[in-house]
C-alpha cells in the first residue's frame, strides 16, 4: 500500500500565497497497515521535526494529513486522516528572503532518476549571495548547515517507518495505483541539498492541486 503524507505550512498567517505543503509517498509492505494505526502519530512528528530542521522559526507548520496515493491527484479524499500541528521552524532568523526562494532538495535512489523536493521560508538574506547572471547561490556555512541537516533524515525515520514495515519512496511515472497499490516504486535511501530555485506560488505547474512536489499556493 502507498500512502501520502502532506505537511503543510503558512508563513504571515492564513492569507492568500502564503501557504503551501511538501510532501511524501510511504510505501508499507504490510497488508495489516491501515490509516488508523496508531503508529502513524510517531511518523507525522518525525517528518515535521525533520522539516522544522531547516525552516525558519517564523514558519508555521499547520496540519499533516495521510492518505491513500491517487494518480490522479495523489490522494484519496475518502481515506484521509488530520494531524493538527503547532510548531515552528526550527532555525532562527524570523523572516525568509522571500517565499518565491525555495531550497531544493534532492530525493536520491540506488537505481533510475532522483527527484527534488522544493522547501520554502529555509533562507534569509544574509545567507544567500547573488552569482554572476543574477542566480541566488547558498553561502558556504550555511549550504553545510543544510546539507548536514537533510543528510540526517533517513535515520531520524528509520524506526518509525520500521514499526509499520514501510519505506519512503518515489513513484514511478509507468506505474499505477490502483486503491493504494502502486505497482512500481523506488526507495528514497539519502537526501542532499541542491541549491536554491525560485518558484512562482501562483505557477500552473507548482499548484499543489496538480502537483505534490510541495511548492504550489496551497489549500
Amino acid at each position: 500500500m502507498v500512502w501520502t503524507l502532506k505537511i503543510f505550512k503558512s508563513y504571515g498567517g492564513r492569507v492568500a500565497n502564503s501557504m503551501w505543503l511538501n510532501a511524501y509517498h510511504i510505501f508499507s509492505a504490510s497488508a495489516a497497515t491501515g490509516i488508523e494505526d496508531p503508529a502513524w502519530l510517531a511518523v507525522v512528528n518525525q517528518f515535521v521535526q525533520n522539516e522544522r530542521t531547516i525552516h525558519l522559526e517564523g514558519v508555521n507548520f499547520m496540519r499533516a494529513t495521510l492518505s491513500t496515493a491517487r494518480k490522479e491527484n495523489f490522494y484519496d479524499p475518502k481515506t484521509l486522516r488530520v494531524f493538527e500541528l503547532n510548531s515552528l521552524g526550527g532555525r532562527g532568523g524570523q523572516v525568509p528572503m522571500m517565499l518565491d526562494l525555495a531550497l531544493k532538495v534532492k530525493k536520491n535512489v540506488a537505481f533510475g532518476r532522483s527527484g527534488t523536493s522544493f522547501y520554502r521560508g529555509c533562507v534569509f538574506p544574509t545567507e544567500v549571495t547573488i552569482a554572476a547572471g543574477g542566480a541566488p547561490v547558498l553561502t558556504s556555512p550555511i549550504d553545510a548547515n543544510l546539507t548536514a541537516a537533510v543528510n540526517a533524515w533517513p535515520a531520524a525515520y528509520a524506526d518509525e517507518l520500521a514499526a509499520l514495515s514501510a519505506n519512503l519512496v518515489m513513484l514511478d511515472g509507468g506505474g499505477t495505483i490502483e486503491g493504494g497499490v502502486e505497482t512500481e516504486t523506488r526507495t528514497v535511501q539519502s537526501f542532499s541539498v541542491s541549491g536554491l530555485s525560485i518558484n512562482k506560488r501562483n505557477h500552473r505547474y507548482f499548484d499543489t492541486a496538480r502537483s505534490d512536489d510541495g511548492v504550489g499556493v496551497g489549500t
